[in-house]
C-alpha cells in the first residue's frame, strides 16, 4: 500500500527541512515561506522551496540487486532543490537592497548553518525495501531577476541546491 501522506521521502524531506529553517531566518524577516514555486501574486516578501529534478549516476547502476533482470536504479541519486526569493517594492533601490540581503541570507543558511547541516546529515528514507541516505550536498547557481510591473519593482532569485543520496 502506498502511503501518500509520507513526508520522509527524498526529495520531500529536504524541502520540509529547508522550509522550517527558512522560517527561522531572522526575527526581522517577516515574510512567508512556501513549499512551491513562487507567484507574482504572493506576499511582497517571501521564499519558496521545491524540488525540480531527479537523476542517477549511470556509472553507479549495479547488476543484480535481487531484481530478476538486474538493478536499473543507480546507487547514487541526484536531486536539485530550488530556493526562490521574491521581493516586491514600489521603491527600486529599497527593493534591490532587500532582495540582495535576502539572497545573501539564503546562501549563508545553505552554506554555513550548522543546525541545517546536522538535520541534512540525518536524512534517510526507506521505500520498497531500499534505504536511501543523504551522501552530500553543494550550492549551485543563484540567478537574480528584476522587473517592473505596474509601478512596483519585482525581484526574484533562484538558487540551486544539489543533493546526492546513496541507496543501500
Amino acid at each position: 500500500m502506498i502511503d501518500f501522506e509520507e513526508e520522509n521521502v527524498f526529495p520531500n524531506n529536504i524541502v520540509t527541512i529547508l522550509k522550517t529553517r527558512y522560517e527561522l531566518l531572522d526575527a526581522s524577516f517577516q515574510g512567508s515561506v512556501f513549499r512551491r514555486p513562487l507567484r507574482t501574486t504572493d506576499p511582497a516578501l517571501c521564499v519558496g522551496v521545491f524540488a525540480t529534478t531527479w537523476d542517477q549516476e549511470d556509472e553507479s547502476v549495479e547488476m543484480g540487486g535481487g531484481h530478476p533482470h538486474g538493478s536499473r536504479e543507480g546507487v547514487f541519486q541526484d536531486y536539485n532543490v530550488v530556493t526562490q526569493t521574491f521581493v516586491k517594492d514600489m521603491d527600486e533601490e529599497r527593493g534591490l537592497a532587500k532582495s540582495s540581503v535576502l539572497c545573501k541570507h539564503i546562501r549563508a543558511t545553505l552554506a554555513r548553518d550548522e543546525p541545517l547541516a546536522v538535520a541534512l546529515r540525518t536524512l534517510n528514507s526507506s521505500v520498497g525495501g531500499q534505504v536511501e541516505v543523504l551522501a552530500s550536498w553543494r550550492l549551485g547557481t543563484q540567478r537574480m531577476y528584476t522587473n517592473e510591473l505596474k509601478g512596483s519593482w519585482l525581484y526574484m532569485s533562484t538558487l540551486d541546491l544539489k543533493i546526492q543520496t546513496q541507496t543501500n
